[in-house]
């Protein structure tokens, strides 16, 4: 008897040593894939033309800059509305307003259908506009310093085509 409870200890030994090996290894790999994939961007800084900060939260997705709508459209005197029942964004400036369905991604600028080339995009719950369709359909210009990663927006509100 004294020999099966030996047996048997080693048994249990064995398995829990092998156990306490496993799952730090299957910790990890369920880590791996349960994370969602993180953007890592680099920051960009969005300047007005006086030289103020109006936001840092920017991305560079697809080798393009983009804002974040809801921060920077006051600056811009943008009126931008978010209806959550039909996922649809609204931006209305002095020069256009866009109409643009998050689920579909149909665009509309000043009531005609639109052909995307360039698109924004929700990230972590917060709509952001690509720099160059701000410019396009809003005629806000801008300088772009690569070297400090530095956007500066040109617009006057006394002054909406500058």
């Amino acid at each position: 008897m004294h020999v099966s409870f030996r047996k048997y200890s080693i048994h249990v030994l064995l398995g829990c040593l092998l156990l306490s090996l496993s799952i730090p290894l299957t910790a990890a790999a369920a880590d791996i894939t349960e994370q969602p994939t993180q953007l890592t961007q680099p920051m960009v800084q969005v300047l007005n033309k006086e030289g103020e900060p109006i936001t840092k939260d920017c991305l560079i997705l697809h080798d393009l800059t983009y804002l974040p709508i809801k921060d920077i459209g006051p600056n811009l005197d943008l009126k931008v509305r978010w209806e959550a029942s039909s996922h649809t964004v609204y931006i209305e400036g002095t020069l256009a307003e866009i109409t643009w369905n998050s689920l579909t991604n149909k665009m509309q600028v000043n009531s005609k259908d639109t052909i995307l080339t360039i698109k924004p995009e929700i990230v972590n719950n917060k709509t952001y506009i690509p720099l160059q369709l701000l410019h396009e359909v809003f005629q806000i210009n801008y300088d772009w310093d690569g070297t400090t990663k530095t956007v500066t927006l040109l617009y006057d509100p006394q002054n909406a085509n500058l």
